[in-house]
């Protein structure tokens, strides 16, 4: 997508704070692409509201080990997540011992 290749580009390399909530058209494609270009010293990540289901979900998991930096993550309100995304997701959260804030308000398991 665009804003990865924006991110990915040169001079954005050090986002901080990234707040993609309520964008619905993000979805599992948009994360998917989204990911690898996301700042080893990004802070706060936000994609509440952005129509991720399990494939996002599971690619956003895979990377956010190695985001050492990562304080606060909200993926609140991500009804097409079942259980075997969330559970991608807690396996990642588990080796993320700097993460403070874990925001998940408002979803749905199926």
């Amino acid at each position: 997508s665009a804003l990865a290749r924006g991110l990915g580009s040169r001079g954005y390399g050090s986002v901080q704070f990234l707040d993609l909530g309520g964008n619905s058209s993000l979805g599992d494609d948009g994360l998917r692409a989204l990911v690898p270009a996301l700042s080893a010293g990004l802070i706060r990540l936000a994609i509440n509201d952005c129509s991720i289901g399990d494939a996002g979900m599971i690619a956003l998991a895979a990377v956010l080990p190695s985001k050492n930096n990562l304080r606060t993550l909200d993926v609140g309100y991500s009804p097409g997540v079942t259980p075997k995304g969330w559970a991608a997701l807690g396996g990642a959260v588990g080796r993320m011992p700097h993460l403070e804030e874990l925001y998940r308000l408002r979803f749905t398991i199926h």
